[in-house]
Order: structure tokens, then sequence, then C-alpha cells
């Protein structure tokens, strides 16, 4: 009733005259969770962010009460997992300093012995977290060794936690801490890891790992406060992530959406390159490279904001399924990027979702690259196509096209492409656009290199999570091993 006024404004934004949704007084609206009206999707959305707000009121009203009695206390809320149901960038603004619980599958995925994935996924976590608030977060639980509840409760490998622990500092924490101190006898997690089990002693492989982090920590006490610079920004927003998941057009199940903002992250961090994670309505002024992968969902100022960044001289690229709904998952007409068409050069007519045997060819740069899952057939309206679709009834259809528009430039990506396609268009673009890279160097498969800032110096961490010796950079990295390098800056 706040939100929308008069129920014929709810009306309208529901569109709940479709299967005779139609609501003639508040009353008659009701939660959606667990056995209510699921079929008007902005219902289901509304209740999302009603639920978010709830949740955050409620800390709130737990932070001012503490406050009013010390308002020098530090407030932190020890988030989880990229969707928990509330809006991390509202709840992030009372906080005094964001905090992290990050439990990764190691040892349980893909290739046994290789770690990248999970490490991937880690890294978005905290990456997201330290951008929040732009400085540096704490991780509030990690484990030593097992984790409750998981799929499969495998053991860290020798120098696995303090590898891990590593990835948390480097990636801009100031702190490893752990649940838990001791086991619990009894109740849902009495099997959970901690730094000393029911036996009581200290004389234990996972205690001495703890005594080494504890020990490592304390030589790296200087890079406390120290910070993470970044020049480019990927867009995962909470609202926009919840709205994908209501539709129906494009997969029933197995849709991916967080995992496809992860690959065009996956694909900056292999180009040794730091990041943010940001929301749409977040400030896009202080990156040279801004991302937005499936922006589905357009709030009130997306794309004015996105026009004006642009035209001061901003690079965007913006992705299929991008700028088709307002904030309450109505449809808006015309062609999708909604009210960007000129600034993008492009207009979408529709978007094909292939079978998981399917996918298309194009080739930019003369090397042939892969499109699947999700492709869209778009008309190029003044943009530069820089590929086409190979085949099907859409081959010579626009992949990929670029648009001058004022200062800046705008990028249309109009399918799921491979990960060598993402790697290597993000290069061009980082090197095309003079954005600062950590190290100047081709990916080394399992590396991964993060790098903090004081003043005139760098601290670069080279993360090696292979079983495999590797070497990067005149760095020789054992197994699950890992180096720091402090550097002064140009």
């Amino acid at each position: 009733k706040n939100k929308y006024g008069s129920i014929n404004e709810l009306n309208k934004q529901y569109w709940s005259h479709f299967w005779s949704h139609t609501y003639q007084d508040w009353s008659e609206l009701e939660s959606p969770a667990p056995h209510g009206e699921t079929a008007v999707h902005g219902l289901r959305l509304d209740y999302q962010e009603f639920y978010s707000d709830l949740t955050i009121d409620l800390m709130k009203l737990e932070i001012d009460t503490v406050k009013k009695y010390n308002m020098e206390m530090p407030v932190t809320h020890n988030m989880f997992n990229e969707n928990c149901g509330y809006d991390y960038t509202k709840m992030s603004k009372l906080l005094d300093v964001t905090s992290w619980d990050c439990y990764p599958e190691w040892h349980c995925k893909g290739d046994k012995n290789s770690e990248w994935e999970q490490a991937v996924s880690a890294a978005f976590r905290y990456d997201l977290c330290r951008s929040l608030k732009n400085k540096p977060f704490l991780l509030m639980e990690s484990t030593p060794s097992t984790t409750n509840g998981q799929q499969i409760g495998k053991l860290k490998r020798p120098r696995m936690h303090m590898l891990a622990s590593m990835e948390a500092i480097a990636s801009g924490a100031d702190s490893v801490q752990y649940f838990q101190w001791r086991k619990s006898r009894g109740a849902y997690e009495k099997f959970h890891g901690a730094v000393i089990s029911h036996n009581g002693s200290g004389d234990t492989r996972v205690f001495r790992d703890v005594c080494d982090v504890g020990k490592k920590l304390g030589e790296l006490s200087f890079l406390k406060n120290t910070v993470t610079k970044s020049e480019v920004a990927v867009i995962y927003d909470w609202k926009n992530i919840c709205a994908l998941e209501e539709q129906k057009n494009l997969r029933r199940e197995g849709k991916e959406f967080v995992e496809i903002v992860k690959e065009h992250y996956e694909a900056i961090l292999k180009n040794y390159t730091s990041v943010d994670i940001i929301s749409q309505d977040m400030d896009y002024s202080g990156y040279k490279l801004v991302i937005a992968p499936m922006l589905y969902l357009f709030k009130e100022k997306t794309s004015e904001r996105i026009r004006d960044y642009i035209a001061k001289g901003g690079t965007f690229v913006i992705t299929y399924y991008s700028g088709l709904v307002n904030e309450n998952d109505l449809v808006y007409e015309g062609y999708s990027p909604y009210s960007l068409n000129d600034v993008f050069g492009v207009k979408v007519e529709e978007i094909d979702s292939l079978c998981d045997e399917e996918s298309n060819e194009f080739v930019y740069r003369g090397r042939k690259y892969y499109g699947y899952y999700y492709c869209e057939l778009a008309d190029a309206c003044g943009a530069n196509v820089l590929s086409e679709y190979n085949n099907d009834f859409y081959a010579g259809k626009p992949v990929l096209t670029k648009n001058k528009f004022e200062q800046g430039n705008a990028f249309y990506l109009a399918c799921r492409t491979d990960k060598e396609f993402l790697y290597d268009f993000y290069h061009d673009l980082i090197v095309e656009k003079g954005i600062n890279r950590i190290l100047d160097a081709e990916f080394v498969q399992d590396i991964m290199v993060k790098e903090r800032k004081s003043g005139e110096k760098s601290y670069r961490f080279y993360m090696n999570f292979s079983t495999r010796t590797k070497e990067i950079a005149g760095h020789h990295l054992n197994g699950y091993g890992f180096e720091v390098e402090e550097v002064e800056n140009n």
C-alpha cells in the first residue's frame, strides 16, 4: 500500500487482469509463500523484497538498541551465499563492517587435481562482500576441516586450509575466524569442523593447521586496512536475480543465472585484473569498464544511469536478456534493452533457449567460438557488428556489437558464450582501455593472483589451486602453495 498508493496502480503493475487475478481491496492480498498465489510475478517479487526489508528493519532495531548505549560499538552481520533471501546492498548500509561465512566444497567437484572452480566461487563471494562498502571485510566463519551438511564431508587435504585462508586475505579480509572452537557433543552440527575436536587434544593435524594460519596472519598483520582498487565492475543485482528466477520463458530447470554472472567475473579474474561486484543502483563512475550479464530487470533509473555513464566516457558491456522488465516485473513496451536502443545501437526481437546438446558458432578476430544455452536474435541499428552467428536460422545475426555513444563505448553480447571467448574478449577490452592489471601475463591454469594496496606499495598474492607444481612470473608454487610479493606502485 505504501509502495503503490492505490489498488488500481497495484493492479496495473501486477497486470493482474490476466488470468482474472484483479484485486478489489488491499485485504485480498496474501503472502505467496508457502501455499499462496504464485502466478502473479509482481506479487512474488514484492513479497521477497518485503521479507528482505523486514529482516533489515529487525536488524536496525537491534542496532539502534545497542548504539543507544554505546555509539562506538561496531556492527556487522555474517552474510552467506549469493542469495539468502535479502538484499545485501540495502543491509550493508546499516553495517560498520561487512563479514562473510565461507564454506567451499573443496576436493568434491571437477578435476581431482584442481580446485579452481571452488576457488572462483569463493573469490566471487569475497569480492561481493568487500565491494558492498569498498573496504576490508571480516571472514566471520570458516572451517579448518570438514563442513557439516554438505553433499560429501571431505577433509581438507594438507596445505588446503592455509591456501583457503590466504584466498580470503588476498580478497580483502582482515580476519580468518572459525565456526567452531570446539565440536559440540550433540545436535545438528556436532560433527562440523572445529579447532578442537571431541577429544579435547591440541595434538592433531587440524590444530596444527590452525596454528600455522595464526602464525602466518601475524606475519601479514601489516596488511590490515589495506584496500583493493578496481577499475572493472560486474553487476550482480539481488532483485534482478529474484525476478529472473520467477520468469518462465527460458528454462524451467537449470537456469544458471548466478553461474552466468560468475563466468564474466572469472574472465576478468583470469586476466589478473581486480574486479568489484556491484548492484545496478550503485555508482558506476569510478570504473573504466562495467559489465552487466543478464540484467533482465531495470530499476527506475538504471537505463538513465547506464546512458550517463557511457556518454561521459565509460565502457559498458551488456548481454542478452537485459532491460526487459521494470522493478515490478512488468514488461517494457518496445525493443530491449529498454530505452537504450540508441546507446547500444541494437534492438532485440526474440531469444532462443538451446537444448543441452545444441550450440552455435561465431568468429571473433579470426578465431572460432561457441554460443550455447541462450541465443538472442538482435538487429543492429547503428552499431558496428563485430561477430555473427554462423549456423541455424539466425545465421548472420549479430553476436557481438560495438556502438560509439558520445564519449564512451557500448558493447552488446547476444548469447551465452564459451569461457575462452569471454577471456579473450575482456583481455582485448582491458588492453584497449588501459585498465590496470595486477600482473601482465597470460593466464596459467589454476593460478589466482590478487592484490591489496597501501600508499606506495602493493601486495600481490600468487595462489596455486592445483595439486601440481606451477610457475608464474618467476614464482615457483608447489601444489596448494602461495606466495606474497611486495611491489612498489608505479
